[in-house]
């Protein structure tokens, strides 16, 4: 633990566009209240010690502050269990879905309390979401969402989170998230700065690319850019015609890959 360094990210998906759009460093108690630690690392003096939950809920009341739209928050099962953040979601009329493990104990129907009263806190009504993925993977979510949310609605709602994960493969395979040998505040903070700013230039490139080519990957645009910007000149028949050379190879992997699987065993 002494070696590494533990980052809370907040990320943003339309469809199947995402990107991470705010970073925090989290600081364990002990590092946090270590001032020989915080002055070798170069910790500013106004950082005190916040929870994984906490960074996280300040990146989203910053990214409100700006005026960033959402629809609604989604979030793995670490801040599925804290009751706190789900309870101030709540009062903020926020809509959340939260990952939750498969022992959280939940009331099916509301109760019916008697002598003796229940002791402890009783939440709101929620929606209980069991999702069966396609690996056989079965996957359990608290949701806020209004009672009269339609199915297809929570279905998109439990979903997403998966483009958050690929944001993450996209900064890690495409854009050297991981590469990094800093330890001090400084020095995470303008990695992690340089990376967020190159994965939202290549989305604003994917996007205004995928018009003419539709199978357009954030890889595609990385490796489109490594032949362009060492060159002056590059014309568009020539970025299309890589193009489709390695969406012609990917689909012959594609059909390839389902040409074995589907041979009787």
């Amino acid at each position: 633990m002494d070696n590494c360094q533990v980052g809370v990210f907040l990320g943003y998906a339309v469809h199947s566009y995402r990107a991470l759009m705010d970073k925090r460093i989290y600081l364990p108690r002990g590092w946090a209240e270590d001032p020989v630690r915080r002055e070798h690392c170069g910790v500013p003096a106004e950082v005190t010690f916040k929870t994984k939950a906490e960074l996280a809920l300040d990146m989203l009341s910053k990214a409100e502050e700006r005026g960033v739209p959402f629809a609604w928050v989604g979030m793995d099962c670490f801040y599925g269990q804290q009751p706190w953040l789900l309870e101030q979601l709540e009062s903020e009329e926020i809509i959340d879905i939260a990952d939750i493990p498969n022992d959280t104990r939940v009331w099916r129907n509301c109760p019916k309390v008697e002598v003796p009263k229940r002791k402890g806190k009783q939440g709101p009504e929620s929606w209980l979401i069991i999702r069966w993925d396609g690996n056989g993977e079965i996957k359990y979510q608290l949701s806020n969402a209004p009672a009269n949310t339609k199915i297809k609605r929570l279905a998109e709602m439990s979903c997403s989170r998966y483009w958050i994960e690929r944001a993450f493969e996209d900064a890690k395979g495409e854009l050297g998230m991981a590469d990094y040998e800093v330890r001090g505040w400084l020095g995470w903070h303008h990695h992690m700065t340089m990376v967020l700013l190159a994965m939202l230039f290549l989305l604003i490139l994917h996007l205004k690319w995928k018009g003419e080519a539709p199978l357009l990957t954030i890889q595609d645009v990385r490796e489109i850019l490594e032949v362009v910007l060492p060159r002056k000149v590059v014309t568009n028949e020539e970025l299309l015609n890589r193009i489709e050379r390695k969406h012609k190879a990917r689909e012959s992997a594609r059909k390839s890959h389902h040409k074995r699987n589907s041979k009787p065993g």
